[in-house]
C-alpha cells in the first residue's frame, strides 16, 4: 500500500502532492474527454483520468490513483448513544465549557467543534452531571471523536 498525499487549495490548480516523503509540486493543464494534461516538477506529462462521483480516478503508466474527499460527517452509529457527546464532524474542539463533576440543564452549551469557519455547538441533552472530559480545547477532533460523558440526573425543581 502507498500513500499519497494531495494538498490543494491554491488558485492556479497548482497542488504539493507528497508521495514517500518527498513533496512535488503538480499543476492540472486540461481535463478532457478522460485525459489530463499536467506539470509535474516542471515536466509536462499525461494521464488518463476520470471523475466517478466525487473521487478522481489517474490511470499513470502501470500505476492507477483514486483520489477521495474524507467525508466530514460522523459514522453512522456515532450520535446513538446520548450519554456520550461526539464531535459532530473533524474539526478543533474551540470551547469546552464542563469539567467533571458539573451539573447540567438541559439544553446547556457543553463544547463547541469549528471546521471550515463554521462552529457545531454540543448541549446537553437532558439534564446531566459531567462523568468524563475525553478532550481539551485546542484539540483536534476526528469526526465522531468522543468528547463528554454525561449520568442523567433529575432536574432541579
Amino acid at each position: 500500500f502507498r500513500s499519497l498525499r494531495v494538498d490543494t487549495g491554491t488558485r492556479d490548480a497548482t497542488m504539493a502532492v507528497t508521495h514517500a516523503g518527498e513533496e512535488h509540486a503538480v499543476r492540472v493543464l486540461a481535463w478532457h474527454d478522460g485525459r489530463a494534461r499536467y506539470v509535474f516538477d516542471g515536466i509536462e506529462r499525461g494521464a488518463v483520468a476520470l471523475q466517478v462521483g466525487s473521487d478522481m480516478h489517474l490511470a499513470l503508466g502501470a500505476d492507477s490513483f483514486v483520489f477521495a474527499e474524507p467525508s466530514a460527517f460522523a459514522a453512522a452509529d456515532a450520535g446513538i448513544d446520548a450519554s456520550r457527546l461526539r464531535a459532530p464532524v473533524a474539526g478543533v474542539l474551540t470551547q469546552l465549557l464542563a469539567q467533571p463533576g458539573d451539573v447540567l440543564a438541559a439544553g446547556q452549551p457543553v463544547a463547541c467543534v469549528e471546521a471550515m469557519k463554521m462552529e457545531m455547538w454540543l448541549a446537553a441533552p437532558f439534564a446531566a452531571r459531567v462523568v468524563a472530559v475525553h478532550a481539551r480545547a485546542g484539540d483536534q477532533l476526528a469526526s465522531g471523536a468522543p468528547i463528554a460523558e454525561l449520568e442523567p440526573i433529575q432536574e432541579p425543581t
